[in-house]
């Protein structure tokens, strides 16, 4: 494994677990590193890929089609009504020209170009929204091509079947097909989740937690979709406060992010700029451009990485009144080296070297 600032720091909390003696402390110490460092881990090594994939994962009707018809400024890219609609992955990619390519479970690919919007659209209805059973199953994921403003350094933004119990049929067989296609898309495409909640269902079901549960190593945010902003456009920070105090514990760690994804198909269709602001797409915009390079997709980690090793020492000083770590000395100066060398791990740097005086 290559020596990076979170291997460092993963092996930094493994290497000095092993040599306590307190099995309590001990444990703790491995219990972080699993739930906390892994994750990190898993990013870092995704954040530098040159095709760098965020999806939006939720359960069906939460407004995840929506909310991607909003960020790519278009009025109706992704297929959405008020009912399930997206029943087969569709990754959105930069391209000067429009374009569909469908690929099968043989591999094999179609294609078809567009001079027009519109015309793609119609083709995005006809292959996602409604595409038969047969090829709905035979299909393992659409592209849609075109100049997607937020996509032209490379990120891709993914939309994805939604899953419980909204799902237009009832058979059992066919919505645990859907869920290992879903579960399949995501392992081998996905890089980062943005996981999807509707903020009008005031409480997170148990498949929500399960699926999110398994897919939490690649998640860093929560979007509440369906929020309702106040008349002078503001964010009540009270309901924000309320809302973030339910829930926060079954997301632990993770920034909470409130958008409302109608308003903002409705300010970008008529142009109207006080109804947009009710929709806070442009904060959701500012954060996804973060992750659309290699540097910025780093930067983000490394962040994490700086509140984790701020967390860490906190939570052990708290729980067992261990204020100065008795950290492995020759792994905490590997670390120490490679933190100094970033100038966005520069806090960690000097807390270390006061250690090491």
């Amino acid at each position: 494994m290559d020596e990076t600032p979170v291997t460092l720091f993963y092996f930094l909390i493994k290497e000095t677990g092993d040599l306590l003696k307190d099995d309590e402390i001990k444990t703790d110490f491995e219990t972080f590193n699993k739930e906390k460092v892994y994750p990190l881990l898993e990013q870092e090594q995704r954040a530098v890929r040159p095709k760098y994939v965020l999806s939006f994962v939720g359960l069906t009707n939460v407004g995840k089609s929506t909310l991607i018809t909003a960020l790519l400024d278009y009025k109706k890219i992704a297929p959405y009504e008020n009912r399930p609609t997206t029943a087969i992955p569709v990754e959105y990619v930069f391209a000067p020209t429009w374009k569909i390519k469908i690929l099968d479970y043989s591999f094999n690919e179609t294609e078809e170009s567009f001079q027009k919007e519109g015309e793609l659209v119609e083709a995005v209805k006809k292959h996602v929204l409604y595409a038969d059973s047969k090829n709905k199953q035979n299909t393992l994921w659409v592209t849609v091509e075109g100049p997607f403003k937020i996509l032209e350094k490379g990120l891709v933004l993914a939309d994805t079947p939604g899953f419980g119990d909204a799902q237009i049929d009832d058979d059992e067989q066919k919505r645990k097909n859907r869920m290992q296609k879903l579960e399949k898309f995501i392992k081998d495409r996905v890089d980062s989740i943005y996981f999807c909640v509707a903020a009008n269902d005031m409480n997170i079901r148990d498949e929500e937690k399960n699926f999110y549960n398994n897919i939490r190593y690649l998640c860093n945010h929560i979007v509440v979709n369906k929020w309702e902003f106040s008349e002078d456009n503001s964010i009540n920070e009270q309901d924000i406060y309320e809302y973030k105090k339910r829930y926060s514990s079954l997301f632990p760690g993770l920034e909470f992010i409130f958008v409302n994804a109608k308003n903002a198909i409705i300010g970008i269709k008529d142009e109207d700029v006080t109804v947009l602001k009710k929709s806070n797409i442009d904060y959701l915009k500012s954060i996804i451009e973060k992750y659309s390079t290699p540097e910025g997709r780093i930067k983000i980690v490394h962040d994490a990485l700086v509140k984790s090793w701020k967390n860490f020492n906190r939570y052990i000083e708290i729980r067992h009144n261990i204020k100065n770590i008795p950290w492995r000395r020759d792994s905490l100066k590997r670390f120490f080296y490679i933190c100094k060398r970033n100038k966005s791990l520069e806090l960690i740097a000097r807390d270390i070297e006061r250690i090491l005086r």
